[in-house]
């Protein structure tokens, strides 16, 4: 079972996708058409205009943040950035009661930073999605935008397709990825990378961040089989995880 990044939120926020424990096959499934859908509209469709969303970050330029913020623009939302501290989220006795301010104000909030209990009580007591930071390694949104990936570069169908994550079976990277395994049918191998670990056989490699590279991104690779030379999909992994992440917006505001 894949470890969670979070206390699940299915009671609170059933179309969140805290982790990739919150979703289900029919999940993956909806979402990747979503996104594949906004691929192709190449930023024609608008479906929150008029809308606004919120960030809560300290960093007014945090990676999720910046994310969030260029996908629920991209989607035709106005965007607020709030700092934490500055709304007192800290304060418990006042978190509920602005919880449900911004659920007045806002269609959707990202949270950038904040600790898993103060995520908790804005998201039961908001009434709004309430997202936790989306530029994380094993974010849904992330692995599931190298899956759109994938199928973009193969052009075959999911059950045909292989991947192999150059870390510990026990990582959470590779956990992540076997149950995305199990939801789509990608044949998920796992190993880390070595003079003496195996050539990857798989069609496709996820590598996770070296050290002192400046990403915390990992990278994904396609295999090309005769030459044995792999190939970046990096810029492609940046565009797709964009559309992911406004095809969960998308999904969960009303």
């Amino acid at each position: 079972m894949a470890p969670r990044q979070t206390m699940p939120l299915n009671s609170l926020q059933p179309r969140c996708y805290w982790s990739v424990g919150d979703l289900s096959a029919q999940d993956t499934l909806a979402l990747l058409a979503g996104a594949k859908a906004l691929q192709q509209a190449r930023g024609g469709a608008r479906p929150l205009a008029g809308r606004h969303v919120a960030v809560l970050s300290d960093a007014l330029f945090g990676v999720s943040a910046g994310i969030f913020a260029a996908a629920a623009a991209a989607l035709g939302a106005s965007v607020v950035h709030i700092r934490p501290l500055a709304a007192h989220l800290d304060e418990r006795h006042a978190a509920a009661e602005l919880a449900r301010t911004l659920g007045r104000l806002y269609a959707a909030v990202e949270c950038d930073g904040l600790d898993e209990p103060a995520m908790q009580q804005l998201a039961s007591a908001a009434g709004v999605p309430v997202f936790n930071a989306v530029a994380g390694d094993i974010h849904p949104s992330r692995l599931l935008a190298d899956l759109l990936t994938m199928r973009d570069h193969a052009q075959q169908p999911l059950a045909e397709m292989s991947l192999h994550v150059a870390a510990d079976a026990r990582s959470p990277l590779a956990l992540c990825w076997r149950q995305i395994g199990r939801l789509t049918g990608v044949r998920v191998l796992a190993g880390p990378p070595g003079p003496s670990a195996p050539a990857p056989t798989a069609d496709f490699v996820c590598e996770p961040p070296r050290s002192g590279s400046g990403s915390a991104v990992p990278d994904l690779l396609a295999v090309d089989h005769a030459s044995g030379r792999p190939q970046s999909l990096r810029k492609r992994q940046t565009e797709n995880h964009g559309y992911m992440v406004q095809a969960m917006l998308s999904s969960s505001i009303n």
